[in-house]
């Protein structure tokens, strides 16, 4: 939805200096017409809030792509992330059919400078910092969605399973205690990406969940089209 920031929301400023003011004039009716032709398809869609660009450089698609780890790191302009723009976001469509999850964060890991065999951006913030807006944006979206499916797009399953050098950030106890211990920042379902080049470490199609020590349901939510374990190559 919000990728790494170059098109929605607005911006105070570009930058690492800039702090979301809302939404431009078009974004909700844009947003309305993407829904109702999914609703015209019979579609269901996983909405993707933010994604790793987010604390990338990207300044060649403009001032407002990307540099926003202050979002992150600075608490006035995390809030004003929640009441600008993921507030009135989720309290407009909370109700709607075609929307089946919350994604709030399309793989995190890469933007962690201190995670196991995380990191890489431009730009990074530490594993807890990532924790705690990851906490409040659950908990901000469970606040308008009480039913609302939350998830993250985890990189790979050695991220979401317990025991695996990973680390398992994302672990509801880990969430829970940046927020007080508030049950709306837990997770509802682990939601990763699979490519083949993961195969030998951390394939999800050769073992069963409970082999990956998972104790919630399990969906591949990204992969390559012409991956080995895909249908169409089956």
């Amino acid at each position: 939805v919000y990728a790494d920031g170059r098109t929605s929301p607005e911006w105070s400023a570009g930058g690492a200096g800039g702090s979301p003011t809302g939404h431009d004039t078009q974004f909700f009716a844009n947003m309305d017409d993407f829904l109702q032709r999914c609703s015209n398809k019979n579609l269901y869609v996983i909405l993707s809030l933010w994604d790793h660009y987010m604390l990338n450089n990207v300044t060649s698609a403009g001032q407002y792509a990307g540099h926003h780890e202050q979002v992150i790191t600075d608490s006035a302009k995390r809030a004003a992330w929640m009441n600008n723009v993921l507030g009135p976001l989720v309290d407009r469509y909370k109700l709607h059919a075609r929307i089946l999850s919350w994604e709030v964060y399309n793989e995190p890991e890469w933007n962690c400078s201190n995670l196991p065999g995380g990191g890489g951006t431009t730009y990074m913030v530490t594993t807890s910092q990532m924790q705690q807006f990851l906490a409040e944006m659950n908990v901000k979206v469970k606040s308008y969605n009480p039913k609302g499916l939350i998830s993250i797009g985890s990189s790979a399953l050695k991220w979401s399973s317990p025991g695996l050098e990973g680390g398992d950030p994302w672990s509801d106890s880990k969430l829970m205690a940046k927020v007080g211990g508030d049950a709306r920042a837990k997770l509802e379902f682990i939601n990763v990406h699979y490519y083949d080049c993961m195969d030998a470490w951390f394939t999800p199609w050769t073992k069963r969940p409970a082999q990956w020590n998972l104790t919630k349901p399990c969906v591949v939510t990204e992969s390559q089209g012409n991956s080995q374990f895909s249908a169409v190559t089956q």
